[in-house]
């Protein structure tokens, strides 16, 4: 009798997978990282700097010429199977993504996306790039949405033709100065409580001291408590809280090495912080997520990434080999961009991914779109997807700690899974399809 039939009509059975399946996504060790397809292309001088998703795509954005082997200048898209180029690309680095009013806009050093002049900062439609007014007269770091205006900062003094000090706004048909600006670069900005603040480089807004972060009052930049004795380089809300991370010890006059929270009132540490700068701050569901130089938080070792699930840091594996500068959400995943090459034990240029590749709905569910047979199987099985849009995929197969044990490339059709070395157990599979949509389930080798 096949497994299915069995945990239709099994309530024991039944209960049994949703134990196993309840302990492996509660069990960190149940992670594991994933190389995004080919990655970028190897030099000295290549990374990811930022990391957004538009249109059911992830979009990276750095110093590189390729993805996967083909040409993408500077940008590329990742659809959760292959790398594309996004039209042209740009002429120089990428600093900054983020999606305002159903566009993206990238921020950086270019000043040309092909023939057509963005001075540091464009937008795309999902067809083409096009210049944001006249731009700025120098680089961009960050961007943000703010109050249905779009936020940039970087190292920039006029936008749009007009004095603009490292932050402008942008309204959707012009660019205006926010306040007096800062005396230095602007590296990250986020919204917190409802309120827009700024991290970088800078001491001073005008004649007001504002030491590495500031808020904006609507008419002018503040300082929460005395700010930090160092640069900020990220920015993000968690936990009714502002996270700052960067090159700091100090926040608020209080201890705080490389990290710390603001709760609108005081600035607090997270555990023992890290060991080196944070250049990287994500939020995703129930967990903070820091990347950056940082190799360790107290006696924690954590390579270069780490996760605050509220009370404490945690190792994401063994991390990656060399810095994290951008951390997304793609398709359930927690995509890191940076300087590395390798990431757990996998090859992953520039690019990789942490998964959890099955959660507790599938020991529950039937999936109609893919069935699997014989299962239990001994030697062999196929794999029988009904879903049309699944004509060209990738097929993963992970054991019962979240190993990838076998990675099976551009598909179509029915799959064949082969024993080879698996051992008798428990396995999860995950379809991924070049438009991004997947399917889950388990099978059982005997």
């Amino acid at each position: 009798m096949k497994t299915s039939s069995l945990f239709v009509k099994t309530g024991l059975l039944k209960s049994i997978y949703v134990v196993i399946a309840l302990l492996f996504y509660n069990n960190s060790n149940a992670q594991t990282w994933l190389a995004a397809g080919g990655g970028m292309n190897v030099s000295a001088n290549t990374n990811v700097s930022a990391l957004a998703t538009f249109n059911g795509e992830l979009y990276a954005g750095g110093a590189f010429d390729s993805a996967d082997g083909a040409p993408a200048s500077k940008i590329a898209r990742w659809n959760g199977a292959a790398w594309s180029p996004v039209d042209s690309g740009m002429n120089s680095f990428v600093l900054a993504l983020t999606v305002y009013n159903n566009e993206l806009y990238a921020g950086g050093f270019f000043t040309m996306s092909g023939t057509d002049t963005v001075n540091y900062i464009a937008k795309w439609d999902g067809t083409n790039w096009s210049a944001v007014g006249t731009g700025m007269n120098f680089f961009v770091n960050a961007l943000t949405v703010f109050n249905g205006e779009l936020y940039a900062g970087g190292n920039f003094t006029t936008a749009g033709g007009n004095p603009a000090n490292r932050i402008a706004k942008w309204d959707g048909a012009n660019w205006n100065a926010v306040g007096a600006g800062f005396n230095a670069q602007v590296k990250a900005l986020a919204v917190y409580n409802n309120e827009l603040y700024a991290g970088g480089f800078f001491t001073m807004s005008g004649t007001d001291t504002t030491n590495y972060v500031a808020k904006w009052s609507g008419t002018n930049w503040v300082s929460p408590d005395t700010g930090t004795n160092n640069f900020v380089y990220a920015l993000t809300s968690y936990g009714g809280s502002l996270i700052a991370g960067g090159s700091f010890t100090m926040a608020g006059g209080n201890p705080a090495k490389c990290i710390a929270a603001w709760n609108g009132t005081s600035w607090d540490s997270l555990s023992n912080g890290f060991n080196s700068r944070v250049l990287a701050l994500y939020s995703y569901n129930t967990l903070l997520y820091a990347g950056g130089w940082l190799t360790s938080s107290g006696s924690t070792p954590a390579s270069h990434i780490a996760s605050w699930n509220g009370t404490s840091w945690s190792a994401l594996g063994t991390g990656t080999d060399n810095y994290v500068y951008a951390i997304a959400d793609f398709n359930g995943d927690i995509y890191a961009g940076g300087t590395f090459l390798n990431a757990g034990s996998v090859t992953a240029h520039y690019v990789a991914h942490w998964v959890l590749p099955t959660a507790i709905q599938d020991a529950v569910q039937v999936n109609s779109s893919v069935s699997i047979y014989p299962n239990p199987f001994s030697e062999e099985a196929t794999i029988v997807i009904y879903d049309i849009r699944f004509t060209n995929y990738d097929l993963l197969v992970y054991d019962i700690s979240g190993k990838n044990v076998i990675h099976l490339r551009n598909q179509s059709g029915n799959s064949k899974i082969q024993r080879g070395n698996l051992k008798s157990g428990i396995y999860f599979y995950k379809i991924l399809s070049k438009d991004s949509h997947s399917l889950t389930g388990k099978f059982i080798v005997d």
